[in-house]
């Protein structure tokens, strides 16, 4: 069977602009247990990513494969460490032993856009599906940094429906170690690798948390 890609627009509107539907309601604690304070916290922790903490610059380093945060007190709000955060354990869930994307890339190249767009579309993705608050300013700068990334690769219209499958497939793989979000999927996330040769990445098995 040949399987040929479908590309469809469909029109969106705010529910602001819809009469006759109910508010919005968040799901509760016991609805969506992984949205709490601590679900960042649970997620870095099963993961087993290295993260130490010293300097100003937030990035990860695939010779090391470590994450190099600033500390906390240097974020104006939690909300923005845990952002930041999970922005670079979305670049570390690119390793080859875990879903095998090409991070040999130079700043500004093309391919470094590429990886910059998926990290963080899926950041976003994952702050979502974690409840955790952005402000108006934030969520302006992420859509900045999407824009820009997204310019340096205005060739290629169709990367951007690429970039939000790979993020996908990243927002799954992260989220999956939570114990409480992977419990409520019904199966694992998509071990596929985002790389372009196909080949297969792990997927996590959630860890139990100490109480």
């Amino acid at each position: 069977m040949k399987r040929i890609p479908l590309l469809r627009a469909f029109t969106l509107f705010h529910a602001s602009q819809i009469d006759g539907i109910s508010d919005y309601v968040p799901p509760t604690i016991e609805e969506a247990p992984w949205r709490t304070p601590e679900a960042a916290e649970i997620i870095i922790a099963n993961s087993g990513a290295v993260i130490r903490i010293g300097g100003d610059r937030a990035f990860y380093s695939p010779s090391t494969d470590h994450i190099q945060m600033p500390p906390q007190s240097a974020f104006a709000t939690a909300e923005g460490y845990c952002g930041t955060v999970t922005h670079e354990l979305c670049h570390w869930s690119g390793a080859v032993k875990r879903l095998n994307r090409d991070l040999r890339n130079r700043f500004g190249s093309h391919d470094y856009a590429r990886e910059e767009l998926r990290a963080e579309i899926s950041q976003m993705m994952i702050c979502a599906e974690l409840g955790i608050a952005v402000s108006d300013a934030e969520f302006a700068n992420n859509a900045a940094y999407v824009a820009s990334w997204l310019e340096r690769l205005r060739s290629d219209r169709k990367e951007i429906f690429r970039a939000a499958a790979d993020a996908q497939r990243i927002a799954d793989y992260l989220l999956a170690f939570h114990p409480d979000y992977a419990n409520s999927q019904a199966g694992p996330p998509d071990s596929l690798s985002t790389s372009d040769d196909g080949n297969s990445a792990a997927v996590p098995e959630p860890m139990p948390v100490a109480a």
